[in-house]
């Protein structure tokens, strides 16, 4: 109960020695709204990126391949042909899949009388069958033959069909 008593009274004091500075108090209040919210963005931004899992399955066997430009000092991605090269050439990996959306720009789409604005990426046939998720229609492996279109769930339900 001692415990108790001194802690109310020590927070009481503390009370009036914010309630005599208004300025501190205001700002005391800012700086730690600020970095609550930072700490929460960043804890947001970080189990984004590096916790939650993929949308694929054996997320563990994924490996990504990328080249360096010559005096880029960077990595870039491989072009398409440096992809059928390696897929080609591969004894190691059990497959290839490759994707490209440079930067996903959105795209404007006309459907009757209706304009959407949709996000693209092209990606090779075998890339659906490492989806965690199965297509609405169709198979997992799309013909490697001709081009296919794969819509999201959101696009489904604001186009008709």
């Amino acid at each position: 109960m001692a415990t108790a008593d001194r802690l109310l009274r020590d927070l009481s004091y503390a009370l009036r020695s914010l309630r005599r500075t208004p300025a501190f108090t205001v700002t005391a209040i800012l700086i730690l709204g600020l970095g609550i919210g930072m700490a929460s963005t960043m804890f947001t931004v970080f189990e984004q990126i590096l916790i939650k899992r993929l949308p694929v399955q054996n997320q563990e066997q994924l490996v990504e391949l990328s080249g360096v430009g010559a005096g880029a000092g960077r990595e870039i991605p491989l072009s398409l042909d440096q992809y059928k090269q390696f897929a080609a050439d591969n004894r190691t990996l059990e497959s290839v899949a490759a994707f490209g959306h440079w930067g996903a720009p959105p795209s404007a789409v006309m459907d009757g009388d209706r304009l959407f604005s949709v996000r693209r990426a092209v990606v090779t046939g075998n890339f659906l069958r490492y989806s965690a998720q199965d297509p609405i229609w169709g198979g997992s492996s799309a013909p490697k033959t001709r081009p296919i279109t794969v819509r999201s769930d959101q696009i489904l339900a604001s186009w008709s069909l």
